[in-house]
């Protein structure tokens, strides 16, 4: 586990969608838990086993940096608010 690495779940949401949305709006996030990365399907059974039944393939793992500000992480939660309504 790393300190910097976090996933949450997005129930009723498709998260390659999110990604495509963040991505747009100059968010680099992933939608597959690292030990899922190289898997072709959209839902991982890691996820699905943490956060319960549908989490598998609606969520999202942010991996912040040490030049990640406040004001970055204001304008992530900004924007997945308008994006996950």
């Amino acid at each position: 586990r790393l300190p910097n690495n976090v996933n949450f779940c997005f129930k009723g949401q498709d998260s390659e969608f999110l990604v495509i949305k963040l991505d747009t709006l100059g968010f680099a996030v992933s939608a597959a838990s690292a030990c899922h990365a190289l898997s072709l399907e959209n839902s991982s059974y890691v996820i699905e086993a943490l956060g319960g039944e549908g989490c598998g393939g609606s969520s999202l793992r942010f991996t912040f940096g040490r030049d990640t500000k406040k004001s970055d992480l204001d304008k992530l939660f900004v924007a997945l608010k308008n994006i996950v309504k």
